[in-house]
Parts: C-alpha cells; structure tokens; sequence
C-alpha cells in the first residue's frame, strides 16, 4: 500500500496530497463519486475578513442567550456595578432573545436544507438557547412584578425563543437515526461529508490514520513542508481536493513572488 500510495508523490515539485487521499479512500467508491461530484472550481483563497465575520457571528449567537439572563440578575460579585433596573434590563434580554430567535431559524433552515440529519451542534444549541430563554421568561416576569413595571412586548421574543429552542431539540432528537440517509438534493461538500460520516467510526479512523501517516512519510522525505503536512492531516476525510486547489494557487503565488 506504501508504494501506492508513493505513486502519487512521485511526479512533479510537489505531490498531488489530493490524489494519494483518493487512493486510500479507494475501497470506497461512494465516497470517491461524492468528492468527484463536488464542484471545486469555486474555491477560493480563505478571507480573514471571512473568518472574523464567522468568529464574530458564533460569538453573538452563543452569548445573547447568556446577556438575556444576565442582564436583570443581581451580581453580588460585582459590587461596583448596580443591578439594572427593569426598565432597561427587560428591553435588554427582549432584545437578545430576539437575536437568539433569527440565530435558531437561521440554524433551522440550513439544517434542513442539508437533509436534517442528526446534529449534535443543533441539539446543543437548541438547549442552550431554550434553557436560558426559559431563565429568562421566568426571571424577567418576576423583575417586572417585583419593580411595577409593564413589560409590554418585551417579554414576547423570550417566550418565541424558548419556544423554538424546544422545538429545535426535539427536531433533532426526532433524527437520531438518520444519519446514513443522505438526500439526493444534498450536494457539494455538505454530501462529501456527509457520505464519510455514514461511514463507521473506527472505518473512518482507520482511514484518516493511513492517511495522516502518509502524509508524514512525505514530510519526513522533505515532499511537503511540516506546515502543509499539519494542515492536511488537520482536514477531514475527504477535503483534500478543495483543499489542493487553494495550495495549488498558494504555490503559484509564491512561485510568482
């Protein structure tokens, strides 16, 4: 297998890491027609701005949930700060869970545009978000009881957000088991991974251990550099076409410079 695999490395400055994956993903004719089906010629270089759009998304949708609670509670371990009055902190987690509730549609929808199969990262944030808007609805009716004041319409978007966040696990939960049936209209990478993933675990183990000591086969013979070797073995099974075309480009730049 070894030789194989070596095959692959053996013409060219650098060897096609795409190629040697497909070879050891070659017992699996399934996965090999998913990443052949996979339209690569859109890959573009990745975009910082991108990422810290991402990073700064991810992070707002994590922590409204949390400012939503904590928001109108009393911090006894911040003396300095005075709790917020109803007033202002009612408005505040209204607010919020009115992000929370665009934030569990938007993660609705793509779920199940890719074929609702199971998800754990959906689970997890259908019961993060559902559990504080539940702290949420309970804690902000007893602040505005408490201080008089008439919440009016604030309190709605906490109700909508515990809603959907209950409705969200129970979605997923009702999926338990469809992760090995992939629908027709799921495509591109998402079927990529999702036709490795059908795959069992310690299958899937097994491959991405061939592959990895591959790759670190080629960078002890100084093929690849320490720092593609780590990238490629940090991809997961299957990425490595898409991942070929933006070192292809990378390359060609350097090669340029």
């Amino acid at each position: 297998m070894k030789e194989r695999e070596g095959t692959a490395s053996a013409a060219g400055a650098r060897p096609d890491l795409a190629a040697l994956e497909r070879e050891i993903l070659a017992n699996h004719p399934e996965v090999i027609a998913a990443i052949d089906a996979d339209d690569v010629s859109g890959v573009a270089r990745p975009s910082a701005l991108r990422n810290i759009g991402s990073v700064v998304a991810v992070a707002v949708i994590v922590l409204a949930p949390l400012l939503g609670v904590a928001i109108y509670g009393e911090h006894p371990y911040l003396s300095s700060v005075p709790k917020t009055p109803a007033s202002t902190s009612v408005p505040v987690a209204g607010v919020c869970f009115a992000v929370v509730v665009l934030a569990q549609l938007v993660i609705a929808a793509t779920w199940i545009r890719g074929g609702a199969l199971w998800s754990v990262p959906v689970l997890l944030y259908g019961l993060w978000s559902g559990a504080l808007a539940l702290l949420s609805a309970i804690g902000t009716a007893n602040v505005a009881r408490d201080a008089g004041y008439d919440p009016a319409g604030w309190r709605t978007p906490i109700i909508a957000a515990a809603v959907c966040g209950g409705a969200l696990v129970l979605a997923v939960l009702a999926r338990i088991g469809a992760r090995a049936r992939i629908p027709a209209r799921v495509t591109g990478w998402q079927r990529v991974r999702r036709t490795v993933g059908a795959l069992p675990k310690h299958e899937r183990d097994a491959l991405r251990a061939r592959r990895n000591t591959a790759l670190r086969e080629l960078a002890d013979r100084g093929a690849i550099t320490e720092a593609r070797r780590v990238s490629a073995s940090g991809a997961a099974l299957g990425e490595l076409r898409r991942m070929e075309q933006v070192w292809r480009r990378l390359d060609g730049l350097d090669a340029d410079g």
